[in-house]
């Protein structure tokens, strides 16, 4: 017994001894054998005029809306912004976002999130829209804060405070709103056009995909205050043509710059994998802090820059294409797994995790395919106003229609709806669900009643 105790030990001491072997090996090769910088990193990320200052940058604006009473806001966002990228704590970032003389909005978000629509009844807890006058008093400075932001050049790639942004965003829109339900058309639309240019030009920003987001959010708020008004008063497309023409103007995902956006969600990962870990972050799971420690730098910055040429040439694709040009960049970059990724496996791991959501087409993509698609609807719409184009007349009107301004899903003509009053395309991933616009009344003789908010199903 004795002797199989101590053969058994010394098996288990070689056992021992070759892991930590093979765990030194690995070691080493995981710290020696990492890439060299591929130029083709510098050429993507070296782009002219791509610093914005601080005081033209939207997106300091945006972090700085909290400030104090009577405090320069675009001074307080460039000191949030200092915190960001100083790696300060969490909790440092937001007790300064959020100090004891924040100024706070006077209603949540949830309570005015039925003011994007007054004839909406909204969720539980929704405010009555009769209030709306009275809270966008008690919140002036806020709004003029955000209204600020129109004149600033472009969004920069920074940290996001996406609560109250959002939140002002919809009581701008109340403010709209409010001006339609008074009669105030003009007003309404001057301020439309204002916001709505303001938008476009965030969404063209340096920025990542979560500022894409927090861009698309607005997008979707603001659009239909242009339906509701050229449905009430046709004349207003009439007179401000060239202007709407020119502020509808669809440009494909290009308009969005993608680039940018793939350089931005680059050099944040870079910077995490390089810097001082954070000493506490809430959103940080075990595998990222593990490739803050072992992840082969070089490599994943090779990797990443070259994923996202190959991405950015893809996203150039009709739609019905992507799928298959999706699954080849995923057998490529995530699937095909080489000797190289076992010696870096937390860098391959945590490339996989930051890319994979990209490939799929049910996501951020897709719904900046959908806002192109409303961008063409309403100019369509615009263009047939001043055409005069009558009911009977739309459907041989949208066959004829240029090709950058069809269905951007299909590459076919919108749909003409003349029970409803609307053009239409389906979305891609639920045919049932469709995305309209609804086409005012020329000709009160024809019978068809002024086209109403109406469900965005056709199933």
């Amino acid at each position: 017994m004795f002797r199989f105790l101590r053969a058994f030990g010394r098996f288990t001491a070689y056992i021992l001894v070759g892991v930590l072997a093979v765990a030194l090996i690995w070691f080493a090769a995981n710290r020696l054998l990492d890439e060299r910088p591929d130029s083709q990193r510098k050429a993507f990320l070296d782009v002219p005029d791509n610093a914005i200052p601080d005081d033209k940058n939207i997106a300091i604006g945006i972090l700085g809306l909290n400030a104090p009473r009577g405090a320069d806001f675009m001074k307080y966002g460039a000191e949030v912004n200092q915190l960001y990228e100083q790696r300060a704590l969490w909790s440092e970032i937001q007790k300064k976002i959020h100090s004891p003389e924040e100024l706070k909005l006077t209603v949540t978000s949830d309570q005015i999130t039925c003011w994007l629509d007054p004839d909406w009844e909204g969720p539980k807890g929704c405010l009555p829209f009769e209030n709306a006058a009275e809270v966008l008093d008690q919140n002036q400075e806020l709004l003029e804060r955000y209204k600020a932001l129109y004149k600033l050049e472009r969004s920069g790639n920074v940290g996001n405070n996406a609560t109250i942004f959002i939140s002002l965003t919809k009581l701008v829109v109340a403010e709209m709103r409010l001006d339609i339900r008074n009669g105030r058309y003009d007003a309404a639309y001057a301020k439309w056009r204002s916001q709505f240019q303001f938008v476009r030009n965030y969404l063209r920003g340096r920025d990542t995909w979560v500022g894409k987001s927090i861009g698309l959010v607005g997008f979707g708020m603001s659009l239909p205050v242009l339906e509701e008004l050229v449905v009430r008063k046709p004349r207003l497309a009439r007179v401000h043509a060239s202007e709407l023409l020119e502020v509808l103007r669809p440009g494909g995902i290009e308009s969005f710059d993608l680039a940018s956006s793939m350089r931005a969600e680059y050099l944040l990962l870079d910077t995490f994998l390089r810097g001082p870990a954070p000493e506490s972050d809430p959103y940080l799971e075990t595998i990222d802090r593990l490739a803050q420690k072992l992840a082969q730098q070089e490599r994943f910055g090779n990797r990443y820059i070259r994923y996202s040429q190959d991405y950015i040439r893809t996203l150039q694709k009709p739609w019905p294409e992507l799928a298959e040009e999706f699954q080849r960049l995923r057998n490529e970059y995530i699937e095909t797994v080489g000797w190289r990724d076992l010696i870096d496996p937390f860098g391959w791991v945590f490339f996989a995790r930051h890319v994979d959501w990209q490939l799929k087409p049910p996501t951020l993509f897709h719904q900046i395919y959908i806002a192109d698609g409303k961008l063409r609807l309403a100019t369509l719409v615009v263009q047939m106003l001043n055409a005069d184009v009558r009911d009977q007349d739309i459907f041989a009107f949208l066959e004829k229609t240029d090709s950058r301004l069809k269905d951007p899903f299909t590459g076919k003509p919108m749909i003409w709806d003349s029970e409803h009053g609307r053009i239409y395309f389906a979305s891609a991933d639920y045919k049932c669900q469709i995305n309209y616009f609804r086409v005012p009344v020329l000709d009160a003789r024809g019978g068809r009643p002024p086209p109403k908010v109406s469900d965005a199903t056709i199933c």
